[in-house]
């Protein structure tokens, strides 16, 4: 039996629950006797149920009748693994409604975007990212996967199988993962809020299930979640809970240990960084917990609602009786960004190098010798990928960020070659093949119409205008749509010039394919590989990453950025990215003119300067060096202001530390 906690205030002022409208996205935990019943409408009106617990169904047929925009169908049937208290249901729910795709753990793709999608209209900046499923996890760089365990995936148990997703709307992200595990270890039993029964081990056949902190890992920090296995102890540790930092937390319980009083306590921890506000289908846990624990952890009970607005900016959490009328509400809240805010995963440092600080500190005396207005900020050398020297200026940190300038170029160049690598484009495609006509000249010329990706990589594209000015100071609204409008000054490939713009359209390109800001794109597909979480980037003034400068991070996160390269796209063991594309980023594609061949006139790669000394780099104006050295297994980061002594500094560089190196 369903018990409805309702004070006497909130009784007295029942309400009607607003009905679904388009552009808004509603997540439903449905109340039910038993198990989990979870039904979502999309933005579009598109609609899914993740699981049916409720063998009969009929409490969850009622409430989709009810709340559905389309009560007699259900477009996306989701069940994230095959126990009875999530799929008891399901062959009446198949017979009360025309499904449209049901999708099981068996049919579900650990690293798909488009599994799940709305099929109405669509939806901008709405994607439901599958994380992990049948034992297997996706990678960083989204469509690759990995095992989620080196075990024998024969002797997993159910709970273990289950499938977890991600729902993004605008900032908004909603996680939930079913039954997946997080230890291997159970308490059976509570009383009174403390457990009464020595901890068991939940599958004797594996050693681990702490699957939960490898999703936390790649999901990172969320808006709402769904507490993974109802909340029992062997689930929702606190590794997980400070690795995802929710802000509102769901839970189907239909039992006394529903949540449980251990989960309870990491909830109601004051240092958890989130909100601590658990919304519960039932209070049958309250018993088992104590009233007081209860209270701390325990916001609403019944049917809950989270209903997300203006594009994923807002939300309110609703509380429903079982007439489905309002109980309680939430006040609206504004959607923050949920980016990591643990500090950088930092570089180790070798025991000891040599005679490295002297030759680099020379470095430091000779750049502010030569011009009196030139300084640099900080610099720091990895050999073998290991710190060997850092320092930093007075007045600069190593949790700075500084402004990479077009440093940042190369930042996007790796965004597009995972794009390329998940096939979501190719560089020989035309660039106006991603403009509608209405964003594109009435009259395009043939230069304009040859113009592709590879182009704008090379600095070769023949644009007729540099807008940087104009898209920093939001003169242009859709710089885009500017650029391409000016006739085109040379033909595509005929020869190089630097023009920002190019950059700037492969950051637009990037979104259009991924649905994400090429930040975003880049901070699952590198960021959080690497460790790196200090960062922010300038967008444009309809919201598309600069790409082409406007990057804000530290010194740590260049040198980690040109180690990467060094490595050919390998990070912890772990091929990210296509060597080949590292490769074509760090050869001649183009050479800048006809003269000497010198470190500015070595050839350009992909968004990269090619170097003397077999070496390649990062280069942003004033000094912003990320130099790779392949015959010395080392990186030099520098930030710096060098108002003349940028040619000066790197004849530094190759007189004075790389014979050291």
């Amino acid at each position: 039996m369903i018990h409805f906690l309702v004070s006497g205030l909130l009784a007295a002022a029942l309400s009607v629950f607003p009905f679904w409208k388009e552009g808004t996205l509603d997540i439903h935990m449905i109340a039910s006797d038993y198990g989990e019943n979870t039904f979502v409408v999309m933005p579009d009106g598109t609609t899914m149920l993740i699981d049916a617990g409720d063998p009969k169904a009929e409490v969850v047929s009622r409430y989709i009748r009810h709340f559905s925009p389309r009560p007699d169908g259900l477009d996306y049937f989701f069940l994230t693994h095959f126990h009875k208290d999530h799929t008891g249901g399901a062959t009446a729910v198949e017979a009360n409604f025309e499904i449209g795709r049901k999708i099981d753990r068996n049919s579900f793709t650990p690293g798909s975007h488009n599994q799940f999608i709305p099929l109405h209209a669509t939806v901008s900046e709405f994607d439901i990212f599958n994380i992990a499923g049948n034992g297997w996890i996706a990678t960083e760089n989204g469509t690759l996967c990995r095992p989620l365990s080196p075990e024998d995936p024969e002797n997993f148990d159910e709970n273990m199988l289950s499938c977890a997703i991600l729902l993004r709307y605008g900032p908004f992200s909603y996680y939930t993962g079913g039954d997946i595990s997080g230890s291997n270890f159970y308490v059976k039993q509570f009383k009174d809020g403390k457990a009464v029964s020595p901890e068991i081990k939940a599958n004797d056949k594996v050693e681990y299930r702490s699957f939960e902190s490898q999703v936390a890992e790649l999901v990172g920090p969320v808006t709402a979640m769904k507490l993974n296995h109802h909340g029992v102890p062997d689930a929702t540790t606190s590794d997980f809970l400070w690795k995802m930092r929710p802000e509102v937390m769901l839970v189907a319980g239909f039992d006394h240990k529903q949540p449980c009083p251990l989960t309870l306590r990491r909830i109601a921890d004051p240092q958890l960084p989130c909100a601590h506000k658990l919304y519960v289908t039932t209070d049958s846990g309250k018993k088992g917990s104590g009233s007081a624990l209860w209270k701390s952890a325990v916001a609403g009970v019944g049917h809950i609602v989270l209903r997300v607005s203006d594009g994923g900016q807002r939300y309110q959490v609703f509380v429903l009786d079982r007439d489905f009328q309002v109980v309680s509400v939430s006040p609206c809240r504004e959607v923050i960004s949920r980016r990591p805010d643990s500090p950088d995963i930092h570089l180790e440092s070798a025991d000891d190098f040599g005679c490295i600080d002297e030759a680099a500190d020379s470095v430091w005396r000779a750049v502010t010798m030569f011009a009196g207005t030139d300084e640099i900020h900080s610099m720091m050398i990895l050999k073998d990928g290991k710190k060997i020297y850092e320092k930093y200026d007075t007045g600069h940190r190593p949790d700075e960020r500084h402004v990479m300038w077009s440093a940042s170029k190369t930042f996007t160049a790796i965004a597009v070659g995972f794009a390329v690598q998940e096939s979501l484009f190719g560089i020989d495609d035309k660039v106006i093949s991603f403009f509608h006509d209405d964003e594109l000249p009435s009259e395009r010329g043939e230069w304009l119409e040859k113009l592709c990706i590879r182009d704008l990589l090379t600095m070769s594209s023949g644009l007729g205008t540099d807008g940087i000015n104009k898209v920093r100071s939001l003169e242009w609204q859709h710089p885009a749509r500017e650029v391409l409008a000016v006739p085109m000054a040379f033909e595509p490939g005929a020869r190089y010039h630097y023009n920002s713009m190019n950059t700037y359209l492969l950051s637009e390109i990037v979104q259009r394919c991924t649905g994400m800001k090429l930040s975003e794109y880049l901070n699952i597909r590198l960021f959080r590989p690497l460790g790196i979480c200090n960062w922010e980037w300038e967008e444009s003034a309809d919201g598309v990453t600069a790409g082409g400068w406007g990057l804000y991070t530290t010194t740590e996160t260049l040198a980690k950025t040109a180690q990467f390269l060094l490595n050919k796209g390998k990070w912890d063991g772990r091929q990210l990215l296509r060597p080949e594309w590292v490769e074509a980023m760090s050869s001649p594609q183009i050479y800048q003119s006809d003269g000497p061949r010198n470190d500015w006139n070595a050839g350009y790669g992909y968004q990269m300067w090619v170097c003397t000394h077999n070496a390649f780099r990062l280069d942003g104006a004033f000094g912003q060096f990320g130099i790779v050295i392949p015959e010395k297994n080392a990186v030099i980061a520098v930030t710096a202001q060098l108002n003349k002594g940028k040619r000066n500094f790197m004849d530094l560089i190759w007189e004075t530390i790389w014979p050291r190196l």
